[in-house]
């Protein structure tokens, strides 16, 4: 047997480094049990410094989706993109229900961010996703490039009377280049 030390990247922890680590993993089981724990006094008590922490690190969830009231809302972009030789394409923003478990998985980031980025108080988010569509979809950048990008914001409210929804849509047009 001899020698039972790790080589290579693994080297010895010291005991004051398993510490510091133990400690760390406990205090953030502690913030995240504090975090999700239904209201109370001693949530109360620290929220301010509890939802600052939750932030910074990016564990900050909620059970909002679940309970009372989870969204009611269908939320999707759709991009028309404009070619310099006068031809355009529709392009849809990645869509949850048009993909399979492992790629709703991978791309659950781009919901979320339609999620949020469609309200008008985020419309400074708005250029950054026409060029993104337009970098998408720019097969052609030397002889056919993009040169107009339309956001098309659609969503959906969702009631609970079937056959009962109304649909909303509004247009931002965004020149995704100014070369």
């Amino acid at each position: 047997m001899g020698n039972t030390r790790p080589r290579g990247r693994y080297r010895h922890v010291s005991a004051f480094g398993k510490i510091l680590v133990s400690i760390f993993i406990l205090w953030q089981l502690l913030m995240t049990a504090l975090w999700l724990m239904p209201a109370s006094a001693t949530q109360r008590l620290m929220l301010n410094t509890l939802h600052v922490y939750m932030w910074v690190t990016g564990c900050d969830q909620n059970w909002a989706m679940f309970s009372p009231n989870p969204a009611n809302i269908d939320v999707y972009l759709q991009a028309n993109i404009f070619y310099k030789d006068g031809t355009h394409k529709v392009w849809s923003f990645p869509r949850m229900h048009n993909m399979g478990f492992i790629q709703r998985y991978q791309a659950e980031r781009y919901r979320k961010m339609i999620e949020n980025a469609h309200l008008d108080m985020n419309s400074g988010v708005w250029p950054y996703l026409a060029q993104f569509a337009a970098l998408s979809n720019d097969t052609q950048p030397k002889t056919n490039p993009v040169v107009q990008v339309e956001l098309i914001r659609s969503w959906q409210v969702i009631t609970t009377v079937p056959g009962n929804s109304r649909s909303h849509a509004s247009s931002h047009r965004i020149d995704s280049r100014s070369r």
